[in-house]
């Protein structure tokens, strides 16, 4: 497959060779170990190191991702490939796109990822993201009620185009309003009242 195939494919291409890396501290943080403050014991490590092999010989790490020409866009719409997705806030969100696109390659001013249950994205249009982009060639089939087997599968959609908005991915920790969380990773930026 060609470079340029393998960032902006109109047809479905699969990614096989999905480097995942495990992070023993983030793994920790959420079982509620602060890093520098809490110190877990030898059978806390050992039983992380017994569930990352078995996670590791249990997953397959693989992307199916296609490249479609953006038809119209509204402030809630983005319609491609035949299909209308149906995304809150999507225009304010993204700005003025030219493809959707399923990966995030280097060199390509691509948008922050939007998921269907997410930012108020509808579940539903989850069939209309896999009518767009099929998960079969991976083994990632869409039930009726549009949850996906395997159960932790995640499907995305992203925006490129010259004129797009990217938010530069910081933690979103800093935007939550949650002042005692466990599993903050930066302080909020603002206080947010609730």
């Amino acid at each position: 497959m060609s470079a340029t195939l393998a960032v902006r494919s109109p047809r479905p291409a699969v990614l096989d060779d999905v480097p995942l890396r495990v992070d023993r501290d983030e793994v920790l943080r959420f079982q509620g170990y602060k890093k520098d403050v809490d110190v877990p014991d030898a059978t806390v490590l050992a039983l992380f190191e017994e569930a990352l092999g078995l996670g590791e010989s249990l997953i397959e790490p693989r992307v199916v991702y296609r490249t479609v020409k953006v038809t119209g866009q509204g402030p809630d719409l983005i319609e491609a490939g035949g299909q209308s997705l149906h995304i809150p806030e999507i225009a304010r969100r993204w700005g003025a796109l030219e493809e959707c696109q399923a990966a995030i390659p280097a060199g390509v001013k691509v948008t922050n990822r939007i998921s269907p249950g997410y930012a108020g994205w509808d579940t539903a249009e989850q069939s209309a993201l896999f009518a767009l982009c099929a998960g079969e060639p991976i083994g990632v089939t869409l039930n009726a009620s549009c949850v996906m087997t395997p159960a932790k599968s995640i499907s995305f959609l992203v925006g490129v185009g010259p004129a797009v908005r990217v938010d530069h991915y910081f933690t979103q920790c800093r935007r939550c309003w949650m002042r005692e969380c466990a599993y903050r990773r930066a302080p909020a930026l603002v206080t947010v009242r609730r």
